[in-house]
C-alpha cells in the first residue's frame, strides 16, 4: 500500500480514523505520562481505522 492508495479510501475510513485520532489526542493530554498513554493512543487510531475499513465493506442501500 502506498500513499496514493491511502488517500483514495472511502469517507467512512477517514471519518473513523479521525474519531480515533481525536480519542488519541484526548488520551494523550489527560492521562499521566506513561507507556500506557502511548499504547492506548495507538490502539485508538488503529481501532478507528479498522472499524471504518470494515464498515466501508458493507454494501450500501440504494434507493430505488
Amino acid at each position: 500500500m502506498n500513499i496514493a492508495d491511502m488517500l483514495r479510501t472511502s469517507g467512512r475510513v477517514w471519518g473513523f480514523t479521525l474519531i480515533g485520532i481525536a480519542i488519541a489526542v484526548y488520551v494523550w493530554f489527560f492521562l499521566p505520562e506513561s507507556e500506557d498513554r502511548l499504547m492506548i493512543s495507538g490502539w485508538a487510531v488503529t481501532v478507528g481505522y479498522l472499524t471504518g475499513w470494515l464498515l466501508s465493506l458493507l454494501p450500501s442501500k440504494k434507493a430505488e
